[in-house]
């Protein structure tokens, strides 16, 4: 008689086959046992050592993920929050003054990817403007950079998987403070807004901003990599034009000198009592200058040394407007405290409108200078200065930046180039008249 096949033999071709034909002698049934019973215990220890190495590969796995768990936990605790990350990882905020008649230059000449390609950890990009611009800046936004994050200001930065584009409105500075005070002269308006863009942060609700704003012109296209910020440490740059070392009427000297030194009504006596004599104007003015340099050599926290002049007579003459400068919250906080001590005002937008009605006080107002100036005095340590050449490797004012000029101005290291509106006006009558140019170029259509 044949007995049916046991299913652990036919599962496992390793098993020792068992005899299909029934045991006869007493011989062969106890070798029979002895076979069913080796099997048995053979399949008791595979079943062990499977049990044990499953529970051996759960602890494994349970163990790397608690330590997993406990080593970003501990990261985390050990890395800066939010804004305070952004700073230890030298990331910037980019802030530009902009108006429509800048569009051209921002968009069709690709301003704005020239800084993403070259400007590095940027952050965010936040434009200030008129509100009557801002329907024609969003229709190019969209147009342009569909692809950007183009978002309003109560968005935070940390909720956003791509770098965001921001507009405000200007009018919280005119309402603020021009409404107020005016400003000293027409022009004079967006230096003060720049030397109080960190209310953007203070006042206005974008609290995710960094303490490093980069303030760039609207209309400079880049042509070279820069990291602003690394290792503490901040890239500032000084132009040098080879001929203008001596000071002339465009330095912002007196201006820059005299709003840290406050109120000088000595200065005011003196005008007075010269006006009583019988001086010319010239001999007043020479007088008025000399008792001002006087002061200011005594009081200055922020001397101009730019230029060549008696007080500064190893000047290089490499001036700092560049059309770009980073300001850092806790240096702008520190010049802000010390303008509005010295001249008892809530702002220095106030202190710089006091301040012009005085003689000593008159020149241009430049607020790169008077922020490097300041940082020079106080935070030396923090300055990492590089020299660029106009017409070399700095291109300040022209009328083209398309794709093959600044094909051109890479090649040749250029930082960037000034492509302002009324050098595009300009080249637009005379198509010789395209300034300063990194491609060789005779007229261009």
């Amino acid at each position: 008689m044949i007995r049916k096949r046991n299913t652990a033999q036919a599962s496992n071709d390793e098993d020792e086959e068992v005899d299909h034909q029934l045991p006869t002698t007493s011989s062969e049934i106890d070798e029979k046992r002895g076979s069913v019973v080796h099997l048995i215990r053979r399949h008791q220890r595979r079943g062990r050592i499977l049990f044990a190495v499953a529970v051996a590969v759960c602890v494994l796995l349970f163990s790397c993920i608690s330590y997993c768990s406990l080593l970003k936990t501990t990261i985390a605790s050990l890395l800066p929050q939010s804004s305070q990350l952004a700073s230890y990882q030298n990331g910037i905020d980019l802030v530009s003054l902009t108006v429509s008649h800048d569009f051209f230059i921002l968009f069709d000449q690709s301003a704005i990817t020239s800084w993403l390609m070259h400007i590095q950890n940027i952050r965010s990009i936040t434009f200030i403007g008129p509100p009557a611009d801002y329907s024609l800046f969003a229709m190019n936004m969209k147009l342009y950079y569909p692809h950007l994050n183009f978002v309003s200001n109560d968005v935070p930065l940390d909720s956003l998987p791509k770098l965001p584009i921001r507009w405000v409105n200007e009018t919280y500075w005119k309402e603020k403070y021009q409404s107020r005070y005016d400003c000293p002269y027409a022009s004079a308006c967006q230096q003060l807004i720049k030397l109080h863009s960190f209310e953007l942060r203070t006042h206005l609700g974008l609290h995710d901003l960094s303490d490093n704003i980069l303030i760039l012109d609207s209309d400079t296209v880049w042509s070279r990599k820069v990291a602003f910020v690394e290792n503490g440490r901040v890239t500032y740059f000084e132009v040098y034009n080879g001929t203008d070392v001596e000071c002339n009427g465009m330095d912002p000297i007196q201006f820059t000198e005299t709003i840290t030194i406050g109120e000088d009504t000595s200065a005011e006596a003196l005008f007075n009592s010269l006006l009583s004599q019988n001086l010319s104007v010239e001999e007043i003015r020479l007088t008025m200058e000399k008792a001002a340099r006087s002061q200011k050599k005594k009081r200055t926290v922020t001397p101009y040394k730019a230029c060549r002049r008696s007080e500064h007579p190893e000047a290089s003459g490499a001036r700092h407007i560049a059309h770009h400068m980073l300001f850092q919250y806790d240096v702008i906080t520190h010049l802000h405290k010390t303008i509005n001590k010295a001249w008892k005002t809530s702002s220095v937008w106030e202190a710089s409108r006091k301040c012009y009605q005085h003689y000593s006080c008159k020149s241009r107002i430049a607020e790169y200078e008077l922020y490097y100036s300041f940082l020079n005095e106080h935070y030396p340590e923090r300055i990492h200065l590089e020299t660029l050449k106009n017409t070399v490797n700095f291109m300040s004012g022209s009328a083209i930046c398309d794709a093959d000029e600044m094909h051109c101005c890479e090649e040749k290291g250029v930082l960037l180039k000034a492509c302002h509106d009324h050098r595009v006006t300009q080249w637009k009558t005379n198509r010789t008249d395209f300034g300063d140019m990194c491609c060789e170029r005779g007229i261009v259509a």
